[in-house]
Order: structure tokens, then sequence, then C-alpha cells
């Protein structure tokens, strides 16, 4: 077992409204710096905007931005080796006020487990046991951080074309046993979760499907990626309506 001491630190999250009326965008600004000394930045933090996996990193002064965001809900995760992961809610709205948000970490330990599959220790957060289980018992299609290492893929798509079912193009990415499932006969409910929640919709006036919901994943920021194309296969959690499931865990 392997575990990384961290310390505490204090996340300063600035919204800053950008773009216009008709463009309904906006620009999200922050700072990181330590806990108990706000002149001390945190630099070379990750920051990822959630749901999508967009990723920032801070620079020597500890601020970070995001552009072209579109009004709605969002989780700032914000991680370094030896510090505590820190997250925060933020609503970006047309009209929300500028403001700043905190927060206060504190000390404590990032616990590392393992498993073993096809004679390969492989180290994970413990987070993902869940996950990681289902890679041991092999009852799926799942890609791995060594594995995305050794292929050095452009994107998800790049690994999915890889898996016999899963056609993909530039704009949509189907599965086989999903063509006839669904409404009309259409493609089917293939969903796609990130982090466990939830990136696709399918309910005709805010569809988003699973080609769009993958375009935003940084795989520099991906742990695991499992393919279930079988419902046999599907962790119920994710099962709802879903003929086939892509679940992409960060790291």
């Amino acid at each position: 077992m392997r575990t990384e001491s961290t310390v505490g630190m204090i996340v300063m999250l600035q919204c800053v409204l950008g773009g216009t009326l008709e463009s309904q965008t906006r620009v999200l600004n922050g700072r990181v710096h330590f806990a108990g000394d706000t002149a001390r930045p945190v630099a070379d933090a990750e920051v990822a905007l959630l749901p999508g996996l967009r990723t920032a990193r801070s620079d020597s002064g500890g601020r970070f931005h995001f552009s072209n965001i579109a009004p709605g809900a969002y989780v700032l995760r914000v991680r370094r080796v030896g510090l505590e992961v820190a997250t925060q809610e933020v609503t970006v709205g047309g009209d929300q006020e500028n403001g700043v948000m905190a927060i206060a970490m504190r000390s404590g330990v990032h616990t590392l487990a393992e498993v073993n599959v096809s004679g390969q220790r492989l180290l994970f957060p413990a987070r993902l046991t869940e996950a990681y289980a289902r890679v041991s018992r092999g009852r799926g299609a799942f890609f791995t951080r060594e594995l995305i290492d050794s292929l050095q893929p452009w994107d998800t798509q790049s690994l999915l074309i890889r898996l016999p079912g899963v056609r993909v193009n530039d704009r949509t990415i189907r599965v086989a046993r999903c063509d006839n499932h669904g409404a009309s006969g259409g493609p089917g409910n293939l969903h796609v979760f990130v982090d466990g929640i939830r990136q696709t919709s399918y309910d005709g006036y805010l569809t988003r499907g699973a080609a769009e919901a993958l375009r935003d994943v940084v795989m520099a920021s991906v742990q695991l990626i499992e393919v279930h194309t079988s419902i046999n296969t599907i962790p119920p959690e994710f099962a709802d309506d879903a003929c086939a499931v892509i679940l992409v865990w960060s790291r």
C-alpha cells in the first residue's frame, strides 16, 4: 500500500463573466494558494472542470483560466502531488455576479490500492476499487492508465476504434448492439459517465451523444476507461436505460 502525504491548502476560485449575451459563454478564472498563506501560490496544480473533464494548470502565481463555458452547474476539482484534492461547486450563469469562493483543505492521506491483472501489478486510487475489481474480472473492455501510456492515443476515439462492435467517426460513436435499441430504431442509449456523472442525454431537446460527451476528455487526466457493450456486464448503478456504457475515471 502506498500513501501520499498531503498538506492544507486553500483554492481561491473567482468566477468572472465574459462573452456576450448572444454567445452565452463565460470565462472562469481562479487562483490556488496554500492554507494560511495567501501570498504563497500553488503552482502546477491540475484544475478539472466537470462535467466534461476540461483541465487547466495553475501558473507560477497559482492562477488558472477556463474560457467558452456554457452557463450551468459545474464542479471544479484541484489536484497536485503532495496536496489533498480540493473541490468546489460552481454555477455559471448570465446574472451571476463576480465573486470569490474558497476551499480550505486539511492534512490527510491518499491511499493507493493495487490489483493483479494478467500477472501485472496495477496501482490505482483507492476510490476506484470497484472499477478495478471489474478490470480484474475481465467482464468488459478496459483501458488502464498503463495501457493508455503504452498506446499514446490522441483521444478517446482512438482507443474505442480498437474495439469490435464499436464504430467511430468524427461525429458519432455507435455500438452494434444499440442500433435497434431505443426510440424509433435510433442508435439507442449509449451512455457516457465521467467520474460517475452521466454526460449524455437523449431526451430530444437537450440531446448530447457519446461523441460530444467524450470530446472534452483529456487523455492525460484519465486513469481508467471501461467499455461495456453487453447488458450483462453493465454495472447496475449505470444501467438505467442504457444499451451500452462508457465509464471514464479520472486520475
